[in-house]
């Protein structure tokens, strides 16, 4: 079918493929109206939304090209160029050409006319082709169904429910090989047809499942036909595509068949299930997890959750859908603990850049899913897949369950911005005394109040000593970063002590002058003051 207003109606294209087909007795023609007023209906001869048979076609040794065509009323006929009516056209050379009679058929409406190209492409809105499947050395068809309640009414953002069907085409000439994909809807009842559908082709896609609608190889156009037909031209040599179905508001369950014709071999089958096992996780962003991406502070915050696959070659599958128009992201990386930033190194997967209701990505491990901007609350459901047995647990905020305690302060140049050993006043820097009553499990994170220009840092618990400022080192955040979520210690268990415990903040260059912010979780109740 060929709609006269899509992109892809080439008429030149298009009079060259009827012409062809009418001419060896390999197509059958209909051509179709669109809405009209009773005006505009009444001065063309034409009835609005109404289907004409396409009996006839010439193209004249002046290079008209025209149709005939019968109204299947069998009264009610054209009235503009070409019809009847155009009496300047009609010479004796023409009319013995195409066998008419203007003035017989004046008499006589039998509901056939003749029309110009130009006049159909005008006027009509569409021309369906039917052709001879005989034309085919090769054809396969199948028959399946989409229920309704399988994925969303809209794939605008995911193609990761749709039905899928794999195609390998096997082109042994030099030459290209057309292929043909007609999908056809099952008619349940009669009704009116408000079942907008068509096909999508994808190639280079090895015949895998394609979870994102973007680049088509052919993009189909929505109509309310029951009948979409796909053409394209196999390259010489395998071949392997993703065939789509694709409606544009999914409101009830589609039964269709797909069939396949090739001048070439070809195996056309359904993508198959990939994985076995599959979990469904409904969870939400949340005031306290909605945390951003990474250039926020926050990101630390987003939902996390381990993953756990027994089997160490097992593929994995993981989706994330949200309810709202976000945009989203899928992180991978290696553990089973808390993320508070990620470096390239650490990365075994993602889902690229931020994509609005719908990411996925394939491998294995610990997931990370977050919105781009922080504090957009909202549902979302994580589906992971797997060809083996899997284990999922939600891994808690930092801190979660214990107590916190937050520090608002600032490095002061030439007081307390004095950077990191090196300098020589290492101890000037902010240092907090930790005190300490019972066996406690401590965990310390510094961040940067400001997010635009962010110093490497570094936070460090030592033991107090009696005589000496610092004694032994106990937990420390590691190597001076200067990543927009701050550094963190590990969870250090601290022993009770008489003395307590020093915390120093502090930037790996001195003369930093900057604002920062120090939370203190620990897992019994503390004490914390100032020491400098």
């Amino acid at each position: 079918m060929y709609i006269m207003t899509s992109k892809y109606f080439v008429p030149d294209n298009v009079w060259d493929r009827i012409f062809d087909g009418m001419k060896y007795g390999d197509a059958l023609v209909t051509i179709a109206t669109g809405e009209m007023t009773e005006e505009e209906a009444t001065q063309l001869g034409l009835v609005p939304t109404h289907a004409y048979a396409v009996i006839d076609i010439k193209m004249t040794p002046d290079g008209k090209r025209l149709l005939q065509v019968k109204n299947p009323w069998s009264h009610k006929r054209w009235r503009g160029p070409y019809s009847h009516l155009d009496s300047n056209i009609w010479t004796s050379e023409l009319m013995e050409a195409l066998c008419f009679d203007p003035d017989a058929a004046e008499k006589n409406d039998d509901g056939i006319f003749w029309i110009d190209f130009e006049s159909v492409c005008a006027y009509f809105t569409s021309i369906h082709l039917n052709w001879n499947p005989e034309l085919f050395t090769h054809r396969w068809v199948l028959h399946s169904v989409w229920l309704e309640h399988i994925g969303p009414k809209k794939d605008i953002y995911s193609l990761a429910y749709n039905p899928q069907f794999s195609l390998k085409v096997n082109v042994p000439d030099k030459k290209p090989a057309a292929v043909w994909l007609l999908l056809s809807k099952h008619i349940m009842m009669t009704e009116e047809n408000t079942d907008y559908i068509t096909l999508h082709v994808y190639d280079d896609t090895g015949g895998e499942r394609i979870y994102y609608p973007d680049n088509p190889f052919k993009e189909g156009t929505y109509v309310n036909s029951p009948h979409i037909l796909v053409r394209f031209n196999a390259p010489p040599g395998i071949s392997n595509y993703t065939i789509v179905v694709s409606q544009h508001e999914k409101v009830r369950s589609l039964y269709f068949s797909i069939r396949a014709y090739s001048l070439a071999p070809f195996k056309l089958h359904e993508v198959p299930i990939k994985y076995s096992e599959e979990q469904k996780i409904h969870s939400q962003w949340t005031e306290q997890t909605a945390g951003g991406n990474a250039s926020n502070v926050t990101y630390l915050n987003n939902p996390q959750w381990k993953i756990t696959v027994p089997e160490a070659n097992a593929g994995l599958l993981l989706m994330l859908e949200s309810f709202k128009d976000f945009a989203i992201h899928l992180l991978l990386v290696e553990g089973g603990k808390r993320v508070s930033s990620v470096s390239v190194r650490d990365i075994l997967a993602e889902s690229g850049p931020y994509r609005h209701e719908f990411c996925y990505c394939e491998i294995r491990n610990i997931k990370l899913a977050s919105t781009f901007e922080p504090e957009l609350l909202g549902k979302f459901i994580l589906t992971v897949a797997s060809n083996t047995k899997l284990s999922i647990e939600p891994i808690p905020l930092e801190g979660a369950g214990m107590f916190k305690k937050v520090i608002h302060g600032e490095w002061i140049v030439g007081y307390s911005a004095m950077g990191c050993p090196s300098f020589g006043n290492y101890s000037k820097n902010p240092r907090y005394l930790l005190e300490v009553r019972e066996l406690t499990t401590v965990k310390v994170r510094l961040q940067s109040v400001n997010t635009e220009i962010i110093p490497s840092m570094n936070v460090t618990i030592y033991e107090k000593h009696p005589i000496e400022l610092f004694g032994k080192e106990v937990a420390t955040s590691g190597p001076y970063t200067n990543v927009t979520q701050g550094v963190a210690t590990g969870e250090a268990v601290l022993s009770q002590s008489e003395i307590g415990y020093i915390i120093v903040l502090a930037t790996h260059d001195k003369d930093i002058a900057c604002e920062y912010t120090a939370i203190i979780y620990s897992d019994r109740p503390v004490n914390i003051t100032k020491d400098r």
